[in-house]
């Protein structure tokens, strides 16, 4: 049995009908063919350069840090998209105590900009979420690694 990680950028993505149904193509052909589909939810995002409001509150100088709240209806799009499928999964760790402090993880900067993660904050992702995405493939017939 294949096993599929999806992500993206779907707060760009969803509004497009032809996306939309492609999606739904996708996953009802990968259902069909007995594949485990997991769709990951996205990062949330930022209206506002996360490291230029780092060093502007470094120096001592007021900068305002805002969400961009279009990825949470997009998020919530892509999981009643995957509602129902039999062997797809849609998990949003947007609302995890991972992104609790967004743009921060345990008083570090994970972005590089409004919506790309660092380094350090992919790689700390990669540990948080491994694990829980590991439980939702069948561990006995798993090839998948997730390392942690």
């Amino acid at each position: 049995m294949d096993k599929v990680i999806i992500a993206g950028m779907w707060q760009y993505q969803m509004p497009s009908p032809a996306f939309v149904k492609a999606l739904q193509a996708f996953l009802n052909d990968a259902s069909a063919d007995h594949k485990q589909v997991v769709g990951l939810g996205q990062v949330p995002m930022f209206r506002t350069d996360v490291q230029r409001v780092q060093r502007f509150r470094q120096l001592g100088l007021p900068a305002t840090l805002t969400f961009n709240n279009e990825w949470k209806a997009a998020n919530q799009q892509v999981a009643e998209l995957t509602r129902g499928i039999p062997g797809v999964h849609y998990v949003d760790f947007s609302n995890s105590s991972f992104f609790a402090d967004a743009p921060y993880e345990e008083g570090e900067l994970i972005y590089q900009d409004n919506h790309h993660l660092n380094e350090i904050g992919a790689r700390r992702y990669g540990h948080f979420a491994g694990g829980q995405l590991q439980q939702l493939f069948d561990p006995t017939q798993s090839s998948v690694s997730l390392k942690q």
